[in-house]
């Protein structure tokens, strides 16, 4: 029964560092960029977003105050924050929000892309949504744009 555990956490390993990859991608070199990371944990994935952009200005938030600590002592700005409710930053405040299999464990998930929406520059979402299969299929990105005020469930 072990050996399956481990087996499956090694799994679950690759497929979120597969993920990981797949975000980084995503992006695009700017180094005057604002990186918002929802869910940044210790900061090791903020870190390599920042790398990537070549940025230093990363922020990040994160339920769990002890991770919340550590990406502090890597120099992120990060803070204690429940990321169903409200970012507590200025409309328009970042030019990358990335959050990574984050989404699946939020109950406000229209709230949070319409948050996501609002503190971004150029008011346009572009992620890779990843979860259980009832919840996101694998690998879809998905592209708000202006009309995304709307839910998502309409």
């Amino acid at each position: 029964m072990r050996k399956v555990g481990l087996k499956l956490r090694a799994m679950m390993g690759r497929w979120y560092r597969e993920n990981q990859v797949q975000l980084l991608s995503l992006l695009e070199r700017n180094p005057n960029a604002k990186v918002l990371d929802i869910g940044c944990s210790s900061g090791e994935f903020t870190l390599e977003v920042g790398k990537t952009i070549g940025t230093k200005r990363l922020y990040g938030i994160d339920i769990n105050k002890e991770a919340v600590k550590c990406a502090r002592k890597k120099g992120i700005k990060a803070i204690t924050h429940d990321a169903n409710t409200k970012l507590p930053y200025k409309d328009g405040f970042f030019d990358v929000v990335v959050s990574n299999q984050v989404l699946e464990h939020l109950w406000n998930t229209d709230g949070v892309l319409l948050e996501v929406r609002r503190v971004l520059k150029k008011r346009r979402l572009r992620g890779d949504l990843h979860g259980e299969p009832d919840l996101a299929p694998q690998s879809r990105v998905h592209e708000l744009g202006p009309d995304a005020s709307r839910s998502s469930r309409e």
